[in-house]
């Protein structure tokens, strides 16, 4: 009779890989990265300047002309937000398994902290400037049509129409905007292309062009009651910057394993209220 208690477990070759939400909020594409440089060399924040709008007179010859001071205004972004992680895999389990499982946990760690960062830009949808009635997501004429006035009222604050607008919905919703042909049949280019060639497969979420927006999909779009709080505007709105994100292995000491740590700081800030847009979806 053989010892069958003595067996060791048989690890598989292969991971069961965990399906990723897409992360959108912090794309390049979305929002500004644009003092992110500053924030890593000086600290935990930096004062954002901006300048107020000289005055514009009418002329009349021979007549002394009166001169403006410049008046400025500061804005903080603070880098406030810390997550980390810290796990650990025993030796003996390390040795038994034929799979990188420190590499795959490592690997799936770092996505938790960034769509934690995602999560936590989304929330800033409150700080928009203005706001589109809610709308019903039933038909894909009211999803296309409330883009539209997302777009007006971007218009009324001088936003640039420059092909950057985005707006970010959940799947629900590009579903609909799926059946209305303005968005799949013609329009732009980018749309032309849709209907040539279908659409696209999902890169950081961005799915197609509607109305002049850059559309992307997300599973982090916050609810609230009955209705998702969609944002749509222009990168210039707000600011997101990561301070540190780093990963580091080493050995425990009252242990015999292998462990690894990461720690993920961040920030972000609404600095153009009015070119960010609130877009009330009902999810019923």
């Amino acid at each position: 009779m053989s010892i069958q208690n003595a067996r060791p477990t048989i690890w598989s070759k292969m991971i069961l890989r965990a399906l990723n939400t897409l992360l959108v909020y912090n794309g390049p594409d979305v929002i500004s990265r644009d003092y992110e440089g500053d924030i890593r060399e000086a600290g935990d924040s930096v004062k954002i300047i901006s300048i107020g709008d000289p005055e514009v007179r009418s002329y009349t010859k021979d007549t002394d002309i009166t001169m403006d001071n410049l008046t400025d205004a500061a804005q903080t972004l603070v880098i406030d937000q810390q997550d980390y992680f810290n796990f650990q895999l025993d030796n003996i389990d390390r040795v038994q398994a034929n799979t990188p499982l420190l590499e795959e946990a490592a690997r799936r760690a770092a996505y938790k902290l960034r769509k934690k960062a995602d999560e936590f830009t989304a929330k800033s949808w409150e700080q928009a400037g203005s706001e589109v009635s809610s709308f019903k997501r039933s038909t894909a004429e009211a999803v296309y049509n409330n883009i539209v006035e997302a777009g007006v009222k971007l218009d009324e604050t001088d936003t640039p129409d420059d092909g950057k607008r985005f707006i970010i919905l959940p799947p629900a919703a590009v579903a609909n905007l799926q059946k209305d042909i303005r968005f799949v049949g013609y329009g732009t280019t980018g749309n032309r292309a849709q209907l040539e060639g279908g659409m696209p497969p999902a890169t950081n979420g961005f799915v197609g062009y509607a109305a002049n927006f850059r559309v992307y999909q997300s599973n982090d779009v916050p609810e609230a009651s009955t209705k998702f709080k969609c944002c749509a505007g222009h990168p210039i709105a707000w600011t997101f910057a990561e301070q540190i994100s780093k990963v580091e292995a080493y050995s425990p000491e009252k242990r015999f394993a292998e462990a690894i740590k990461g720690l993920h700081v961040y920030g972000g800030k609404v600095v153009r209220p009015s070119q960010l847009v609130k877009v009330l979806i009902e999810n019923n």
